[in-house]
């Protein structure tokens, strides 16, 4: 009997259908690696780093366009180049070249007229390399600009209207979206939860909110795409169970499935497709059609082919804060939940929120401390109530008044009406939550890292719960008091690259004194956003004493909000500071063996210029000297020369260079009656007064002193203990997003 040979179809055994994967996994890995970084390496290659403030004739689409406000007269644009025909600069053959292509952040002035996006203008500007303050502070203005694919910033001189177009749908309802929200009392909070735009928070604001730990709120991302998709699921399943009652093989939910992910994906289009939305979706979408098709697959192969995706589809959100918390969150939630099932009783679904919250807090403080440098330990507690309040009493009114905005204005402001009391609930229970005493820990960036690392990731293991608790209080030990503090008799001298102004910080074993605050003109806080901040990073975060050179606003404008943000620090200054004490009658103090001496004393406090009544302060350890000179101007150098040079008799190691080294500034003789080693120089890049003047510069070299600026090395820092040193925060080499300086 003949038996016929059918055909074996081989199968990979379970050990080579691992490896099958494993090496599918590389290859995507090393292609997904390969293309961020070219695409990486050509933003750095088409960065205008060759322009310095050079003048230019371009023609641009106007991208994105930030309204006015009220601190701010001008609007911020983001602009492609369009046009390269006169792109070159003006009068000039330096290698300053802009092509088709390019994006630039402009500061549009009024006059300039008012650019909407897809218009097509004629513009002359000023263009300069990418470039931001650099500090301590944890937010990395150039960093951020080189993920959103910027190329280049600078400011308008005069535009023209050359083309107008009528804009997109997207553009359309968004405009319409900005306009019902606009009356009311918490509009920009409102418009960054309905379509994800933040440009109306003000600085109050996102400073509440950093110091609660709920800046997720208003980031569309997977908690409010989720809300969006539960309700566009209840219409199609109620239409489900209605019209596929004659269809067995569909199911009422199926229906409600396609609705849903109709409802997210147009809800992360409206809101930009910011990249926690698009995480929220594509992990929406790819659910769905898995659940659809009767399929599962392992949560975590889920993440990691949406990250690889994300970030294939947009290689410049590597650099992005959002990405990282993003998908972090869910990791957590992931780890912590994933393998469980939960009862259907409503108390272990309390239970469970709870306990998500309770766990996201660990188990995200490392990207916390690694990202941002800080955390804050009451957003346990914050989310508890924010969250739940946010997404049952904010978000469903605020999304069902923009989408009737249409059909009825009445119904429309009613719903935005409900939706602003809601928020202002949040926000006031916020507020006292904030101004609690303890807000914000900043724990150490080595060792305390570590252990914070590895016991908010065991955490989430599951382990036994005599074991979570060791884990617990390994995991609170990263705040107990760890600093490499300063030795006995030794002090820190940090100036901060604020701009056009000047803040230095002054630390000692236990103490630190801030030496103005930065300017605090035009919106732009520099106490709220470097002072502060750069102040959490430091042993010593909270200071002892607030001293206001004098009245300038780039010396004093950011003084209210470090008075409120530290209202147990004292605070001096000259006249016109509105400080508690008269700087010039400070008597000399000590802390930790170190002398702080204020000099020329009450002999120029009545001076007819500003400049001239800055408070002089001199540090000194005996050993090695700083001064602290403020604005001074010629007749306050004269005095400080003089008074201070009996002092200090050849022991000044460092100056901080009076008027950022204007040309009134800085005579022969006080140089050379301090004789100081190391000059510092606070001012702005490509500084719009020209600071620090060049004979400024050449007079300081001339006598041997050698000259550092914040302009070129951000952020400087100085030890008494290492005095020939100085390190500059723009230093750092793995900053690749960083213009590079070659002055």
């Amino acid at each position: 009997m003949d038996y016929a040979c059918k055909p074996v179809t081989p199968r990979l055994t379970p050990s080579r259908r691992r490896h099958f994967r494993a090496f599918i996994l590389a290859v995507v890995l090393v292609l997904t690696a390969s293309f961020v970084f070219v695409e990486h390496a050509r933003m750095v290659s088409w960065r205008l780093d060759a322009c310095r403030d050079d003048t230019v004739d371009i023609v641009v689409r106007p991208l994105l366009v930030v309204p006015w406000q009220a601190a701010r007269p001008w609007q911020t644009a983001e602009v492609e180049v369009v046009d390269t025909a006169r792109g070159e600069q003006s009068g000039s053959d330096t290698a300053c070249r802009l092509h088709r292509g390019h994006r630039l952040r402009l500061s549009w002035p009024p006059d300039a007229g008012s650019p909407q996006p897809h218009e097509h203008w004629a513009v002359t500007a000023r263009v300069r390399p990418p470039s931001g303050t650099v500090n301590p502070a944890p937010f990395d203005y150039e960093r951020w600009l080189f993920s959103r694919g910027i190329h280049g910033t600078g400011r308008v001189r005069n535009a023209s209207l050359l083309a107008s177009a009528p804009g997109t749908p997207l553009e359309r309802a968004r405009t319409t979206v900005r306009l019902l929200l606009q009356e009311r009392k918490h509009a920009g909070v409102l418009t960054a939860l309905a379509i994800g735009d933040k440009v109306g928070i003000s600085d109050h604001q996102w400073s509440l909110l950093r110091r609660t730990g709920t800046v997720h709120l208003l980031v569309v991302s997977g908690l409010h795409v989720s809300l969006v998709a539960a309700l566009g699921f209840l219409p199609g399943a109620l239409a489900g169970r209605l019209l596929l009652s004659r269809m067995p093989r569909l199911r009422a939910h199926h229906a409600g499935l396609v609705t849903a992910g109709v409802s997210a994906v147009g809800y992360a289009w409206l809101s930009g497709g910011e990249v926690p939305a698009l995480r929220a979706v594509t992990l929406l979408a790819t659910a769905s059609l898995l659940r659809l098709g009767g399929r599962r697959v392992d949560p975590w192969h889920l993440l990691a082919g949406v990250f690889l995706l994300i970030v294939g589809w947009a290689p410049l959100s590597l650099l992005s804060l959002g990405l990282w918390l993003s998908f972090g969150a869910v990791a957590v939630l992931t780890a912590a939940f994933a393998n469980r099932v939960s009862a259907p009783a409503s108390l272990r679904r309390v239970r469970d929120v709870c306990r998500m919250q309770c766990l996201l807090l660990p188990g995200l403080s490392p990207l916390l401390i690694v990202l941002t440098g800080s955390m804050a330990p009451v957003a346990a507690l914050a989310n508890l109530f924010a969250v739940p309040l946010v997404s049952l009493a904010v978000v469903p009114p605020l999304l069902v008044g923009c989408l009737v905005s249409g059909l009825s204005s009445q119904l429309a402001n009613l719903c935005v009406r409900a939706a602003d009391v809601a928020l202002d609930g949040v926000l006031a229970a916020l507020s006292w939550l904030a101004v609690q005493p303890v807000w914000l820990f900043t724990p150490t960036r080595n060792t305390a890292s570590v252990v914070t690392l590895a016991a908010g990731a065991a955490l989430l293991l599951p382990l036994s719960r005599r074991v979570r608790v060791l884990l617990t209080g390994c995991w609170l030990l990263a705040f107990t008091p760890g600093w490499p503090r300063l030795p006995e008799g030794e002090f820190r001298l940090t100036v901060l690259d604020v701009g056009q102004g000047s803040a230095a910080i002054v630390e000692t074993r236990d103490r630190t004194l801030v030496y103005d605050a930065g300017p605090g003109a035009a919106g732009v806080d520099a106490g709220e956003r470097i002072v502060a901040p750069s102040l959490a990073s430091l042993p010593n975060s909270q200071p002892t004493l607030l001293l206001i050179s004098h009245p300038d606003d780039d010396h004093a404008g950011g003084v209210g909000s470090l008075a409120q943000r530290f209202p147990h620090a004292a605070i001096a200054g000259s006249a016109g500071t509105g400080a508690d004490q008269d700087c010039h009658e400070l008597p000399p103090w000590r802390w930790n063996g170190v002398d702080f001496i204020p000099v020329a004393g009450n002999r120029l406090r009545n001076a007819s210029t500003t400049n001239d009544r800055s408070c002089v302060l001199l540090v000194d350890n005996g050993r090695h000297a700083v001064l602290l000179t403020g604005d001074a101007g010629r007749d306050l150098e004269v005095a400080t020369a003089r008074a201070a040079g009996e002092v200090l008799q050849g022991r000044l190691e460092v100056l901080l260079v009076p008027h950022h080294g204007s040309a009134s500034s800085s005579s022969n003789a006080f140089i050379r009656l301090l004789r100081p080693r190391i000059a510092l120089i606070s001012t702005a890049r490509f500084s719009r007064y020209g600071h620090p003047h060049p004979r400024v510069v050449a007079r300081y070299r001339r006598a041997g002193v050698r000259v550092v600026s914040t302009a070129q090395g951000g952020a400087l820092r100085w030890r008494s203990d290492l005095p020939a040193a100085v390190a500059r925060q723009r230093d750092d080499p793995l900053r690749y997003w960083s213009p590079r300086d070659s002055t």
